[in-house]
């Protein structure tokens, strides 16, 4: 991850902790740095796990590799812990927190997430701590 992606993380450990859970950023994470799966930030507070895979772009869409969430997912199950994708678009001042369920899936079988995707989807970092879900409203 750049500089700038390292800031992002660093960003959310510091938001983590100030909402009342401890919370890592793991060096060197990702699919190929180790042979067991290593997310980007965990964190808890007793009563609840989560587990990251942080990304940030420039672009309107994000490609995920597979290999990187099936590792956030593989570690997230044995930890106990929820796994999400939390994505910086550069032109957003909001990182968007995405269950995997809510990512679509390319033919090559890798993940993706447009930003009007992420922002419909998404959880911002209030509703993730407040355990809130994002209403729509069809009227």
């Amino acid at each position: 991850m750049t500089s700038k992606g390292i800031d992002i993380e660093r960003k959310l450990v510091r938001k983590l902790w100030e909402a009342g859970y401890a919370a890592i950023r793991v060096p060197a994470s990702g699919a190929g740095s180790s042979e067991y799966p290593k997310p980007d930030i965990i964190c808890g507070n007793g009563k609840r796990y989560m587990a990251f895979e942080v990304k940030k772009t420039k672009k309107d869409i994000l490609y995920i590799n597979k290999y990187d969430i099936k590792s956030l997912l593989m570690f997230s199950e044995i930890f106990g812990a929820e796994p999400y994708l939390a994505i910086k678009f550069s032109k957003d001042k909001f990182i968007y927190f995405l269950k995997i369920n809510d990512l679509f899936t390319t033919k090559s079988e890798n993940y993706k997430i447009t930003y009007e995707q992420a922002i419909q989807k998404g959880l911002t970092f209030n509703m993730l701590i407040n355990n809130s879900i994002k209403l729509e409203f069809n009227w």
